[in-house]
């Protein structure tokens, strides 16, 4: 999954672009928890994030991850994980996916991974040209995840929030330093 959403977010730097409001999660999903063998369930309105951002430490990755929660209005994640393959419903993922056709949505990253049985999918809403937040929609055979970043956010930015409130963290190379080159062996 980690090759995946580094796709994701590579795909992301390359649009320059990302924008959500606050979906509504089928009902059907918090169903899901009896099945799933881990669950992670993340409700941060406003008021949340701005308690969370007072119990931040003062080091740089947490400074970093305040700045960009002081402007958001909600981080919500849902994340299932099951014991056994397609213990979920397409469904469920299509209930949400159907919120996301209107035409203030662009789906701006598709990522299938036929070998691997995964897709990751990331749609944006822009409202008077700004950025207004992200879903991403992620599902493997044994695992699915939703994460909706409400309010503004950018590409630079989202990284800072991986690791914190339920967001999985992903590496990102610096851009400025070359991929190191293969050692042959």
């Amino acid at each position: 999954m980690k090759a995946i959403f580094r796709l994701f977010l590579i795909a992301l730097f390359v649009t320059g672009c990302a924008a959500a409001q606050q979906v509504q999660w089928p009902v059907k999903l918090d169903k899901l928890a009896a099945k799933a063998s881990e669950v992670v369930d993340v409700q941060l309105d406003q008021h949340m994030l701005a308690m969370a951002n007072r119990f931040m430490s003062d080091d740089k990755d947490d400074q970093e991850a305040k700045g960009l929660i002081k402007n958001l209005h909600g981080i919500y994640v849902k994340s299932f994980e099951f014991d056994k393959d397609n213990e979920y419903d397409p469904a469920d993922v299509e209930e949400i996916r159907a919120q996301l056709r209107s035409p203030e949505w662009t789906r701006i990253v598709g990522v299938v991974s036929k070998k691997d049985n995964e897709k990751v999918e990331v749609y944006v809403r822009q409202l008077n040209n700004q950025i207004s937040g992200m879903v991403v929609l992620a599902q493997e055979p044994r695992e699915l995840t939703f994460v909706n970043l409400d309010g503004p956010i950018s590409p630079d930015q989202l990284d800072k929030l991986g690791g914190n409130f339920g967001i999985p963290r992903v590496e990102m190379r610096d851009k400025a330093k070359p991929a190191p080159k293969a050692v042959p062996k």
